[in-house]
């Protein structure tokens, strides 16, 4: 196995702080808590990871079966069971249900189309 090389490593990470403290600082907080990362693969993918140590990310509008994030959308917006939800925020809180449910389908788009997954190329 090859020793990862602890200056490259500290390079990563302070162009990590510097160029995405948010992601950095929850990722600090998930490590240092004793988070673990869990990747779902078959046994084939996983072996393929760990010899050529690397996950690729895909954008999700080119699985095999791209209408999942789209499925998942209209589940979510048809679910009656989310409208007390936002009924009682709007009333408790000036209207924040409404909004947040009108933010989310402004997001739409980005979110579907700037969604992406692990993949292993090559498995």
């Amino acid at each position: 196995m090859m020793a990862i090389d602890t200056g490259r490593l500290e390079v990563a990470r302070r162009l990590s702080s510097i160029f995405m403290p948010h992601a950095d600082k929850k990722r600090t907080t998930f490590v240092d808590g004793g988070g673990r990362f869990v990747h779902y693969t078959s046994a084939a993918a996983g072996l393929s990871i760990i010899k050529t140590k690397s996950i690729w990310m895909r954008n999700t509008t080119c699985m095999a079966d791209y209408s999942e994030v789209q499925h998942g959308f209209e589940r979510l917006r048809s679910d009656e069971r989310l409208r007390p939800l936002v009924q009682w925020l709007d009333d408790s809180l000036a209207g924040a249900g409404s909004q947040a449910v009108a933010l989310f389908d402004q997001w739409w788009n980005d979110t579907q189309y700037g969604t992406f997954i692990f993949v292993n190329r090559g498995a």
